[in-house]
C-alpha cells in the first residue's frame, strides 16, 4: 500500500477508533458529529413478521443516543446511510457527505470475497491512491471506506466524479456510486452469506481522517490546460455542422468563438500591443470570463496571465489578480458544482451585451466585422443566418424529401384541381378526400380562390351585395342556381326537394355551397331526409 503523505487534518473532529465492533462504533467513525439524519433499513424485520407490519426504516437523528443502535446488533440484514439527509433518503434532501465507499462484491456467492478484496487493494496501491480507512467485511464481499471531514452537499458533483473513479480503478460494483446508497452495519448478520462469514465485521486500516479537497485531488488529478474543443468533441463522436463548420450545441464552443473574437478586436485596435490605461481592465476582464468557460479552474489564472503578458505587458501580477478576482472565484465555485440562482456560477453575458461593449472598437475598423464570428450586431447576425439558410440544400441534408420548387409546383397543381372540383359542386370534405390532403388545406385553397374572384368580399362584412354577387353567381351550376332562386323566394328545404324532384342530400349540398359563397343562409343541420320526392314527370329530376 502506498505510504501516506502528510495530510491536513481537522483536529476538532473526533478520531477514528482503532476498533469497530458494534453498529454505533461504525456510525461514530463515519459521522462523529452529525447535524442531520442517518437512515437505517431493517430488511429482515418485515420478512420475519407474518403480517408484514414490522417497521422497516428507522431515522437516527443527531440528538439520539448512539447506544440505541446496539439494538441492531445481531439482527439480519440491517443497512444504513453513510451520508446525512434532511429527513429522508433522497438526493434533493442530501445535507452532508462523510465518506467515499466501494462495494467489492462476489456476485452470486461464487468465489472468495477475501481474495476479491485483496485484488482491489492491490489496484488501489498500484494507482498510488491514498489508503482506505476501513474495510467492512460483509460476508460476500467488502465495503472499502475513505473517511473525510464532514462536507456540504454542494460538493456532490465532485464527490460523484471521485466515486465513479474509485469504482473504475478497483473494479467495484458500478451501481454503488450514488449518495443515497445504504451499506451494511458492523455487528449485523448477512443472511445470504455462508455460515462462518455471516457476521459483518470491520478492519481499521488507519485512523487519519482525510481532508475532502486533498483526497479528491489525489484520486482525480486536476487538469491544468485549455480544452482542445475539436479534439475533445471528436473523441466523443460529435461532428461539426456542415454549414458553419462549428460543433453542435455547446456553451463552451460559444465562448471559444467569443474569446477568439476578443483577441482579434484587441489586436486590431492595438496592433503593437500595450492596451492603454482605461481599456485594459475591461479587456482583461472579458477575456478572463471567456477563458473561464474553456479552461479548467486550476489553470485559469495562468492562462489569463499569458494573455496579459502579450496584450498588456506592463500589468503586474497584483493588478491582474485584482482585475479577475471575481472571475476566479466564480470559476472555482463552478468547478465544485456550486450554483448561483440555480445556474452555473460562472459569469455569462448575452451577445448583445458583448456587442455594446466592443462596438466602438469594431466600428473603428470597417474590415473587422467580416472576420468576427460571434460578437456581432443583431442585424448582422440575422443577415448571416438568412444567407446561410439560403445556401442550404435541405434535400441533401436529409431533412426534406423534395425541393421547394417541386413542392410549390405540386401545391399549385393541387390548387387548380381543388378549384375544378369545387366548380363541379364538390364539398370541401369530398375534395380533400379526392386529393388526399386535409380539409383545412382545401378551405385555404378555396378562400384564396374566392378572394381572387371577388376581392372586394374580403373587406365587406356580412352577406355580399347584389353587385358583389355577380361573379359568384357565375360559379354556380344549374341545380345550385335553381336552389338559390327558390331560396330567395323563402322556400324551405322540404319545398325545394318537392319542387325540383331531387334528393334531400343534393339539396343540402347545394345549400351548403351557397352558404360558403355567402349567397344565402342555411340551417346548421341537414334537412329532414324523410321527404317524399315528387313522382317522375311531375317535376324535373336530376340524377
Amino acid at each position: 500500500m502506498a505510504a501516506l503523505s502528510p495530510l491536513p487534518i481537522d483536529v476538532s473532529l473526533d478520531a477514528i477508533p482503532s476498533q469497530i465492533v458494534t453498529p454505533a462504533d461504525l456510525l461514530n467513525a463515519v459521522a462523529p458529529r452529525p447535524k442531520y439524519t442517518h437512515l437505517l433499513w431493517f430488511a429482515g424485520r418485515k420478512a420475519a413478521d407474518p403480517k408484514g407490519k414490522a417497521r422497516e426504516w428507522f431515522g437516527v437523528r443527531p440528538d439520539a443516543p448512539r447506544h440505541m443502535l446496539e439494538a441492531a446488533a445481531g439482527q439480519h440484514d440491517v443497512y444504513y446511510t453513510p451520508n446525512e439527509f434532511l429527513g429522508w433518503r433522497l438526493g434533493r434532501l442530501l445535507t452532508a457527505l462523510n465518506a467515499f465507499y466501494v462495494d467489492i462484491d462476489v456476485h452470486g456467492g461464487n468465489g472468495c470475497p477475501v481474495a476479491a478484496t485483496l485484488v482491489a487493494l492491490d489496484k488501489i496501491s498500484a494507482a498510488h491512491l491514498p489508503e482506505p480507512n476501513l474495510i467492512v467485511w460483509t460476508g460476500r464481499g467488502a465495503h472499502v471506506y475513505w473517511l473525510f471531514n464532514r462536507t456540504s452537499a454542494r460538493a456532490l458533483p465532485r464527490w460523484q466524479s471521485v466515486q465513479r473513479e474509485l469504482v473504475r480503478i478497483t473494479g467495484g460494483d458500478g451501481a454503488v456510486v450514488d449518495c443515497t446508497r445504504v451499506l451494511r452495519l458492523v455487528g449485523t448478520v448477512n443472511s445470504k452469506a455462508e455460515e462462518f462469514r455471516r457476521t459483518v465485521n470491520c478492519e481499521v486500516r488507519h485512523t487519519q481522517r482525510y481532508e475532502f479537497d486533498w483526497l479528491c485531488d489525489q484520486i482525480i488529478k486536476p487538469r491544468a490546460e485549455i480544452h482542445d474543443l475539436r479534439a475533445a468533441r471528436a473523441a466523443r463522436g460529435l461532428v461539426e455542422n456542415r454549414r458553419t463548420g462549428r460543433n453542435y450545441g455547446s456553451i463552451t464552443t460559444v465562448w471559444y468563438h467569443r474569446y477568439q473574437d476578443m483577441l482579434k478586436i484587441i489586436r486590431k485596435s492595438w496592433p503593437n500591443g500595450g492596451v492603454p490605461v482605461g481599456e485594459r481592465n475591461n479587456m482583461l476582464y472579458y477575456c478572463a470570463v471567456a477563458l473561464s468557460w474553456i479552461t479548467a479552474p486550476e489553470a485559469l489564472k495562468g492562462e489569463v496571465a499569458k494573455v496579459a503578458s502579450q496584450l498588456m505587458p506592463d500589468l503586474t501580477d497584483a493588478q491582474i489578480s485584482n482585475c479577475i478576482i471575481s472571475v476566479l472565484d466564480r470559476a472555482t465555485k463552478a468547478g465544485e458544482g456550486q450554483k448561483i440562482d440555480g445556474m452555473d456560477a460562472r459569469y455569462r453575458y448575452r451577445s448583445e451585451t458583448l456587442w455594446q461593449c466592443f462596438q466602438p472598437l469594431i466600428l473603428a475598423h470597417p474590415d473587422l466585422l467580416a472576420e468576427l464570428k460571434s460578437i456581432l450586431p443583431p442585424a448582422e447576425r440575422k443577415a448571416r443566418k438568412k444567407a446561410e439558410d439560403a445556401k442550404r440544400d435541405r434535400v441533401e441534408e436529409g431533412r426534406y424529401t423534395q425541393s421547394r420548387s417541386t413542392y410549390l409546383a405540386q401545391k399549385a397543381q393541387r390548387f387548380h384541381e381543388a378549384v375544378r372540383l369545387y366548380r363541379e359542386g364538390k364539398t370541401s370534405s369530398e375534395i380533400a378526400q379526392a386529393l388526399q390532403v386535409s380539409v383545412r388545406a382545401i378551405q385555404g385553397y378555396l378562400r384564396t380562390f374566392k378572394a381572387s374572384t371577388a376581392p372586394e368580399l374580403a373587406a365587406v362584412p356580412g352577406s355580399p351585395t347584389k353587385t358583389q354577387q355577380k361573379p359568384l353567381r357565375a360559379l354556380l351550376n344549374e341545380i345550385e342556381a335553381e336552389v338559390l332562386a327558390l331560396r330567395e323566394k323563402l322556400a324551405t328545404a322540404r319545398q325545394i326537394v318537392l319542387q325540383l324532384g331531387i334528393t334531400p342530400k343534393r339539396v343540402w349540398r347545394a345549400l351548403r355551397r351557397l352558404r360558403e359563397l355567402g349567397l344565402c343562409r342555411t340551417a346548421k343541420s341537414p334537412p329532414d331526409l324523410n321527404v317524399a320526392v315528387a313522382e317522375p314527370g311531375a317535376a324535373r329530376r336530376t340524377p
